[in-house]
Formats: structure tokens, sequence, C-alpha cells
């Protein structure tokens, strides 16, 4: 599902790929907000089944008329369409419930997750939750992340949203952090993998022309400035669709270069 059809299908046409030839891809126009257009992306027309996976890569954009408060066009963007989605699932009931992979933020994590030049965005003032509290929220009451605080604390709520998600909606999840989002081309052997109590290392196995992004697991908390859009799709597709989730089932995994 996507907010502007065309302008996904111009994304896939720069990149030289043609989606009216490729039969498994169905593009949905609509508002993840909209509980039919939530039932319509999940279930393939044809077979009547649900998904078996679910990627969620919503945000909103940033608004700065007032730069001492800074907001989002939509302070409650992926509150509300996590909400949405997860009610859509709850109404179909689906037999075999899917694995939800989300994309979060770094910046909300327990433990500190971002290099300290970049701490003066996360954490300055005594915490104020926004004015629509959607949930109780576990991980951000300490402290205000300041400039970030409105998409930071949309971000917790949709991460508790999915953690407290019934198994009748989805059967696992996964939770994504990526430091901050840049428009690069893909790399590779670049981007850095890991999470709270990872002991391992391992690494992607996927060749670049595999699709594979060449990631090295990181023990315990990766800590960078930037990743590429194109470097957490390719690690998406990689380990979520390709793996099957594997060991990042039930974590919340940074990404970073």
């Amino acid at each position: 599902m996507v907010r502007n059809a065309s302008k996904l299908q111009k994304l896939l046409e720069d990149k030289g790929f043609d989606h009216s030839k490729h039969s498994s891809l169905r593009i949905v126009e609509g508002s993840a907000k909209d509980i039919d257009a939530c039932s319509k992306t999940l279930v393939d027309p044809q077979t009547s089944a649900c998904a078996s996976i679910v990627i969620y890569g919503i945000g909103g954009q940033m608004d700065f008329s007032n730069p001492f408060n800074p907001t989002l066009s939509d302070p409650h963007v992926c509150a509300e369409t996590s909400e949405t989605i997860l009610k859509s699932l709850s109404l179909l009931s689906p037999p075999n419930p899917p694995l939800m992979a989300v994309i979060s933020t770094t910046g909300i994590s327990s433990e500190r997750d971002v290099p300290l030049l970049m701490l003066p965005l996360c954490l300055l003032y005594p915490y104020g939750l926004p004015e629509k509290n959607w949930v109780p929220l576990a991980d951000i009451s300490r402290a205000d992340h300041f400039m970030l605080s409105v998409p930071h604390a949309d971000k917790a709520v949709l991460e508790e949203q999915i953690m407290r998600a019934p198994k009748a909606s989805i059967r696992d999840w996964i939770i994504i952090r990526p430091s901050f989002l840049l428009d690069r081309e893909v790399t590779f052997n670049d981007l850095k993998a890991g999470y709270e109590g990872r002991e391992t290392i391992g690494g992607g196995k996927l060749t670049k022309k595999e699709g594979g992004t060449g990631w090295q697991g990181i023990s315990g908390l990766p800590i960078g400035y930037g990743v590429a859009r194109s470097d957490v799709g390719r690690w998406i597709y990689e380990e979520v669709i390709v793996g099957g989730g594997s060991e990042w089932i039930g974590k919340k995994v940074n990404l970073t270069w």
C-alpha cells in the first residue's frame, strides 16, 4: 500500500523495474488509517489468503514551522496506522497470522544507541508525552527527545502496539531501528546489524547480485550516524523475506553504517 501509486511506479521505473511485467506486485493506493484499504492490501484477491509477512515502513514529514517546537505533519501517523493494521488483521482473523516487521528508529532504546554528538537531538529535558497517549510508553519515559520528541514518541507507541499485539493478529514481530536514513546508493559490506544482548557475530550470506547487503553482525548495539534507505530495504529482503526472520524474531534490531 502506498499513498501515491504513480510516485512508486516512477521510482521503480527509475531503477529499471517494469512493475507491469511482474504479476506478483500488486500496488494498492490508499490510507493505512482506512481498515478497508488495509484489508484489501493484506488479502490476496485471487486466493483470499492473508499475507504471511507484513512490512511496515510508514512515517511523517518533519514540520519546522516553529523551530522551537518541531513536530510532524501528522504527529500520530505511526500510532494510528499501526492500530488500524492490527485491527484489520484482528477482523480478518487469518488461520496463519503473519510475521510483522516494522521500521522504527534509533534514539528510543533503553541503552544509548546514537553517537554522542547526536545526543542533543534526543536527550535534554524531563520527558513530556504527546497530548494523545495511545498506550503506556516503556522505554522513553526518562527524558524529552527535544527536536525529535514527536517522531520518537510516535515510533515508541508503534513499537509498544506491535509488541502487545495478540497472537491472533500477528504470530511474531521484528522491530527494525535504522539510524538516520539517507538517500544513497546500495552499498555492500558497510551495513552493521545487532541488538541488545546479542552475542553472536555472523553476517550476510547473499551476494549483492542476489539482493544481499553483506551486512556484518555486531555483538550488542551498533552505533552510527546514518544508513542508506536502500541498504535497510535490502537487509529486510535478505533477513525477513528470504531468511524468514530467523534470529531477529522478537528483537529490536539496530541497522547502521
